[in-house]
């Protein structure tokens, strides 16, 4: 990863993922890499899905709200549709002093990712 302020390279450390499995039923151990010198902290690779919802309890509160007979406590059953199902994030940790600086009253990010070529 390399961090750069105009022209000038600030910071540049290596940040491995975490490595990606659809045959796994749940996700690896994050790799999360920290580079004591910038003290920023790297994170690509698969999570669960972040996003919650009871799917089910959602289509009997809209069944109720149709017969006119609303029910609310249908969501009493707190189940996650989504535990189980894994996206992938990528996450970066700058420090604020590190992003800001007296002459620096606006911040902008740029990255991209790759993926290297695999042959079966």
């Amino acid at each position: 990863m390399t961090i750069t302020k105009g022209a000038e390279t600030l910071f540049e450390f290596e940040a491995p993922t975490t490595v990606a499995s659809s045959t796994d039923e749940v996700a690896p151990d994050p790799v999360v890499t920290f580079d004591p010198e910038s003290r920023i902290q790297f994170f690509a690779g698969m999570v669960d899905d972040p996003f919650f919802f009871d799917v089910p309890a959602e289509l009997l509160y809209r069944d109720s709200r149709i017969a006119n007979q609303i029910n609310p406590a249908v969501f009493r059953r707190g189940r996650d549709t989504f535990a189980g199902y894994y996206v992938l994030a990528i996450a970066l940790s700058v420090p604020k002093g590190r992003l800001l600086g007296e002459n620096a009253p606006m911040l902008g990010f740029c990255g991209y990712t790759e993926r290297a070529e695999t042959t079966t």
